[in-house]
């Protein structure tokens, strides 16, 4: 069985770091790809010769840092008047929604200003 082969430029690069991490040429490695036959229940490998074991893993080992802390943890209750509130509760005595009193803390608004803010929409908005 003769096999024509024609390697890329790309392809050639990737075989000569094969060839450089096995200790091979480039043309045995592609001759070994080539020649890696599946012949009904056969295998045959021509690299049977090479100690695929003793070699490293070529990829560094990955050292996933450990879980830090989040960065800003979430704030269930609020300094309002000098009490610790939640939110909630902040909203439901002044008749804002709790989730537009939310999204204007989180955009920086100080709370008493975000408790007497009335509908921030542009007029032709307003339903």
């Amino acid at each position: 069985m003769s096999i024509d082969i024609r390697i890329q430029s790309k392809a050639e690069q990737i075989l000569q770091h094969e060839a450089a991490f096995y200790g091979v040429t480039p043309t045995a490695v592609a001759k070994a790809i080539m020649d890696k036959v599946v012949a009904g229940d056969l295998i045959r490998d021509v690299l049977q010769g090479v100690d695929v074991a003793s070699y490293q893993d070529r990829r560094p080992k990955s050292h996933p840092k450990p879980p830090s802390a989040p960065k800003h943890p979430r704030q269930f209750k609020y300094s309002f008047k000098g009490a610790p509130v939640k939110l909630e509760a902040i909203a439901a005595e002044h008749g804002v929604s709790p989730t537009t009193l939310r999204r204007r803390i989180n955009s920086g608004m100080p709370i008493e200003q975000a408790l007497s803010v009335g509908d921030m929409r542009k007029k032709g908005a307003r339903v």
